[in-house]
């Protein structure tokens, strides 16, 4: 009777074990992992699991884990990825470093070849490829000019920011050009008005004229007004 039910047993476990195997490898044949192109390379591709498809993450080839299946969203600008979880959005390199994380999504401008995160409380965040950067500031528009500064605009008036983000001319100036290696900045004469008339072309008469050099110095002579108009 004991080796009756000793046999029976083994049996039965046998099989028991046979038959959970069967349904682990099952379950594990079922977790596929699915690739998809990712807008803007060929180089990289999104990747997913079946059983997670809301977490996606950047592959290289066929094996290389480029940014691990940890996001929501993910996009390429520029030469860096855009990702988005619970936390926000996330400016992320090739090797899976953060650059920069903020809770807005991120503007690339190819022609300037920098990062924008405009933010609820009205805080602007740059990163600059070029020197690895992060400007944050108010300004409601950054162009990089010749001399290697940012152009910036708030408030309907032009200022300089050097590529550290520390001010050189304050947003101060109804215009602002680059002259001969210099800046050089137009403000009306009289208080309260424009250099613009209602056509919204410049009245010469009633410019005043402030040069700078590249560092922000307000240089002794500025040009005459015959000669910055011809770069109007």
């Amino acid at each position: 009777m004991f080796n009756f039910l000793k046999n029976f047993f083994m049996k039965n476990l046998v099989l028991f074990f046979a038959f959970f195997m069967m349904v682990f490898v099952s379950s594990c044949d079922s977790r596929k992992e699915i690739r998809e192109p990712l807008s803007g390379t060929s180089e990289y591709q999104t990747y997913y699991f079946s059983d997670q498809p809301n977490l996606i993450g950047v592959k290289k080839g066929d094996k290389k884990v480029i940014i691990p299946n940890e996001y929501q969203n993910i996009s390429y600008m520029g030469d860096n990825f855009v990702c988005k979880n619970k936390d926000g959005y996330h400016l992320i390199s090739k090797g899976n470093t953060i650059l920069l994380s903020t809770e807005a999504p991120f503007e690339y401008n190819v022609t300037e070849n920098y990062y924008m995160s405009k933010q609820k409380d009205g805080r602007v965040f740059v990163y600059l490829p070029e020197n690895g950067n992060t400007i944050v500031s108010d300004f409601e528009c950054f162009v990089i000019d010749s001399l290697n500064n940012l152009c910036v605009f708030k408030n309907k008036k032009y200022g300089i920011i050097n590529k550290e983000g520390s001010k050189l001319i304050l947003p101060k100036h109804e215009a602002l050009r680059i002259i001969n290696g210099k800046y050089i900045a137009l403000d009306a004469k009289k208080d309260g008005t424009s250099i613009y008339n209602e056509e919204k072309e410049i009245n010469w008469k009633n410019v005043k004229i402030t040069a700078y050099s590249p560092s922000g110095k307000v240089e002794k002579n500025a040009p005459s007004i015959k000669e910055v108009q011809k770069h109007f």
